[in-house]
Parts: structure tokens; C-alpha cells; sequence
């Protein structure tokens, strides 16, 4: 036989016997046996065998020393002749082998692979590991950049009106660069599209200190939101590769939430020390990430081959991605108004700056939270109960701001919010990606339509605080959110009857 089973203490452990190779003393290591003497097997045998011709029953085989024995394997076998140590002696049946002692193996043995177990185990780490990484540091850098840039703006003499010039000119590029560049990553790649994002972003903010007048800022955030639609859609299509999307949807999702808050954190304390540091210290980070996008495989990311493991989306998928498409863009357009209108109707009723930090981190800790929820479970996957938990939370949440001046209870609607809308993301990118060949399509096309409400949400929220009140912007969302709602329930409906 080619192959046999080793001694006993060894379970399903297999060696090759070879007639002419034994191995010199210096290519063998010793590994451990379950007690018992230590006994020098060359070239990865695991037992010695008596000659077994000519009579039945049991032969007893002689060890000597001489490990260095040049004879060939089968003379040496026919004799039951194997080195030991101190030429010991060792009683055996002929199928039996050794008694297990100190068991040498030569190196790179078949003792010592790795099981599939851990190396998808290993993989699937890092698979997450990148997954929440990536996000995070772009996210960080433009965090930062959210709080330097208005700043900046109003050092160069911006009034209002071109403060949110700046918001529409960043979103409004993002929007269709998105949809756009969202298909082209499906043709060059997502790593390389990923890749120019960054490193076109990197290099604006190098760049934007020495931006003379207020004018220069607007094409710079129009750049800047562009290379966020080359890099988002590309990530998220990255990621969205192999199996375990669940998995690498919450880590990328607690990514850039996290990310974001990390941002504006430290943004906010290097502003104070110097106006214009925080451009070319984001600008070095998002070059940094560009080059490690261009570097990583695929396979480093999705923990397993590059191509789409999903064979199609399930029967039913796309009234679902259709639903979350709508649940997502009135959600995004309650987060654009708490991002650009809320700090206003905040400090009208006598809350601190430091106080706005804590209620704001409050919004985003909420949507961290729900990220992570959601990846630890599958039984909200093509069911409809979370977009009638997600949307009613995001109501709940509105009702108080319209109503509440409270701090505790200003911190309880955030909290709200922030679940809702981080429902509604993670279902709008899960039906987007999951089971779809053109994955960088659908992450463009979410994302676009994610921006739409980032959006037209300051624009009309504005407009209903310019001329009503501060608290009329979450009249605003109510309405927009029901009629979500409403024609979510339309869709479902022309759906059933289409099928039945």
C-alpha cells in the first residue's frame, strides 16, 4: 500500500512509504505522541513493519541503531528493521506499528496543514477587518473635512447662501457621479475605481488651502463629492463580493458610521489649532488609502475568489430592493435635515455646544448600533417587518423634535432616528448587492438616490423653517416619510395582484 495508517494515538493521520528515500537527520523534527519511548521514523514513516511471508500471527521485529542503514527500504522492512534510540527493542503486531512515542515528521509533513476550518475562518477575519477599515478611514477624513470646510469658508467672507452652495454643489456631483461611475466600476474593477476616488479626493484637499476666494471652494467640493461617488459605489460592490454578506455589510456599514463620528471629532480640535491643517492631513490620509486600494486583491477583501458567488437574486428580490429604495431615500431626507437644520433649532432653545456634540453622537451611535444588530442575524432578510420598524421609529423620533425641548428627550428622538435610518441603509445596500451580477450598478444607483435625499432635505427643510418655524423641517419629514409609506404599500400591492 501507498499509503497506511499511522500508530495508534494518531487518528486518521496518513504517511507515504517510499523505497529508497530516508531522510537525513537534520531534515526531521520531533513532534509529540501520546507517551511512550521516542523512536526515529525517516522520510515520514509512521511504523515498522515485519516480513509477514510465508506464516500468519505475529512477528516480532528487531531495532537496532544504526539510523544510517543505506540498504534499501524493503530489506530493512523484511528484517522489521527501524532506527531507535539506544537500539531499544519493541515488541508488535505486523499491522499494529509502533507503540506511539515522539513521533518525527519531516517539515511542511502532512501533520502540520492548515484545515479548511481555520482558513476560512482566517479569511473571513480579515474579509471583515478590511471591510470595516476602508470605510472607516475615508469616512474619518471627510468627517473632518465636514467641519474644517464651512469654516474655511466663512474666513474667506461666505455668507449663508453660499455656505449651502457649497452642501448643493458637494451632493449634487456626488449624485450623478454615483449612477454614473457606480456601472463603470462594474467593467474596470471595483479596486481601481475605489482607488482613484481616493486618491483624487487626496489630492483636492492637498490642494484647498490655497484656494484665494470663496469661489475656488465651490468646484473643489464638486470634485470632492465626485471622487465620493467613484469610491463609494466601488467600495460597496467590493465588498459586496464572495459569501457572508451580512457579515461584511455591518462591519463596512459601523465602518464609516464610526468613521464619521471619529471625523468630526478630531476635526473639530485640530480647527482649533489651525484652520487650514485639517485639508492636507485628510488629503495625506486619502492618498495613503488610495495606493492600499490599488494593492489589496479582491479575494483579500471578499475572503474568497473575485467572482460573485450568488447565483441570482431569490424570487421576489426586486420589490424588495424597490421598497427599501423607497424607505431609504425618505429616511436620508430626515438625515439631511438633523445634519444641516438641527444645530439651528438646537442652540434656539439653549443647548450647548458641547451638548450638540453629545446629542449628534447620540444620532450616529444609534445607526452604529443598529449596524451591528442587524449583522448578527438573518431573520430580517426578505421579510417586511423591518420597514415598517425602521419608518415608525423614524416618525416616533420627528413627533418629539416637533413637540420636545427636553435634552434627554431631544436625545431619545435622535436615538430614534438614528435606528430607523440605519434600518433603512442596511436594507437598501443588502437588496442592492445581494445575489446581483451588477453590483457596482446597484451600489451606484443607492447611492444616488441615498444623496437625493441628503439632498432635497436642507433644500426643503429650509425653505419650511425659513418661512414657518424652526421646528417645521420635521413636519417636513412626517410628510415625506408617510407618503413613503404610501407608495411602499401601492408597490406591494400592484406586486401581489401582478402575481396572483
Amino acid at each position: 500500500r501507498d499509503l497506511h495508517e499511522g500508530p495508534r494515538g494518531w487518528p486518521g493521520v496518513r504517511a507515504q512509504r517510499h523505497p529508497q528515500v530516508r531522510l537525513p537527520l537534520s531534515d526531521q523534527r520531533e513532534l509529540p505522541a501520546p507517551g511512550g519511548d521516542r523512536t526515529r521514523a525517516g522520510g515520514g514513516l509512521s511504523e515498522c513493519r515485519a516480513d509477514q511471508r510465508g506464516h500468519q500471527g505475529h512477528t516480532q521485529g528487531r531495532h537496532q541503531g544504526d539510523f544510517h542503514d543505506r540498504r534499501p527500504y524493503a530489506q530493512t522492512a523484511a528484517q522489521g528493521r527501524c532506527g531507535s534510540d539506544g537500539g531499544r527493542e519493541h515488541h508488535h503486531s505486523g499491522h499494529q506499528g509502533i507503540q506511539p512515542g515522539r513521533l518525527r515528521q519531516p517539515q511542511g509533513g502532512l501533520l502540520h496543514h492548515r484545515s479548511p476550518r481555520v482558513r476560512r475562518s482566517r479569511a473571513e477575519g480579515l474579509s471583515k477587518g478590511y471591510s470595516f477599515f476602508l470605510p472607516f478611514a475615508y469616512s474619518a477624513a471627510i468627517g473632518a473635512v465636514w467641519v474644517a470646510l464651512p469654516l474655511r469658508a466663512m474666513d474667506l467672507g461666505a455668507k449663508p447662501a453660499q455656505l449651502g452652495g457649497l452642501g448643493t454643489a458637494w451632493a449634487g456631483a456626488m449624485v450623478v457621479s454615483a449612477a454614473l461611475l457606480g456601472r463603470a466600476a462594474d467593467r474596470i474593477g471595483p479596486s481601481k475605481m475605489a482607488a482613484s476616488g481616493a486618491l483624487l479626493a487626496g489630492l483636492l484637499l492637498l490642494a484647498l488651502p490655497l484656494a484665494p476666494k470663496i469661489y475656488w471652494l465651490f468646484p473643489a467640493a464638486g470634485l470632492i463629492g465626485m471622487a465620493g461617488g467613484a469610491f463609494w459605489p466601488a467600495l460597496e460592490a467590493w465588498v459586496g463580493r464572495g459569501e457572508g454578506l451580512a457579515g461584511r455589510i455591518s462591519a463596512f456599514n459601523i465602518g464609516w458610521s464610526s468613521g464619521l463620528a471619529f471625523g468630526s471629532f478630531v476635526g473639530g480640535f485640530l480647527t482649533a489649532w489651525t484652520s487650514t491643517g485639517v485639508f492636507p492631513m485628510s488629503g495625506g490620509a486619502l492618498l495613503g488609502l488610495g495606493l492600499l486600494c490599488n494593492v489589496l486583491r479582491a479575494e483579500e477583501i471578499v475572503g474568497g475568489d473575485e467572482s460573485p458567488s450568488d447565483q441570482g437574486p431569490p424570487e421576489g428580490a426586486d420589490l424588495f430592493l424597490l421598497l427599501a429604495r423607497m424607505a431609504n431615500f425618505s429616511a436620508w431626507f430626515t438625515v439631511g435635515v438633523i445634519r444641516w437644520l438641527f444645530p439651528k433649532l438646537a442652540v434656539s432653545l439653549g443647548v450647548g455646544k458641547g451638548e450638540l456634540g453629545l446629542l449628534l453622537g447620540t444620532f450616529t451611535g444609534a445607526q452604529a448600533l443598529i449596524f451591528s444588530l442587524l449583522g448578527r442575524t438573518k431573520r430580517w432578510q426578505y421579510e417586511l417587518w423591518p420597514f415598517w420598524a425602521g419608518q415608525t421609529g423614524i416618525v416616533w423620533g420627528l413627533a418629539m423634535l416637533w413637540q420636545l425641548s427636553d435634552l434627554l428627550w431631544l436625545a431619545a428622538a435622535l436615538g430614534a432616528i438614528g435606528l430607523g435610518t440605519g434600518t433603512t441603509y442596511t436594507l437598501s445596500l443588502f437588496y442592492s448587492l445581494h445575489g446581483r451580477s451588477a453590483k457596482g450598478g446597484h451600489a451606484g444607483l443607492h447611492e444616488a438616490i441615498l444623496q437625493s435625499g441628503v439632498l432635497a432635505g436642507p433644500i426643503t427643510g429650509g425653505a419650511a423653517a425659513q418661512a414657518y418655524s424652526l421646528r417645521a423641517p420635521a413636519l417636513v419629514c412626517i410628510g415625506v416619510v408617510f407618503m413613503s409609506i404610501t407608495a411602499q404599500a401601492i408597490g406591494r400591492g400592484y406586486a401581489r395582484k401582478r402575481s396572483g
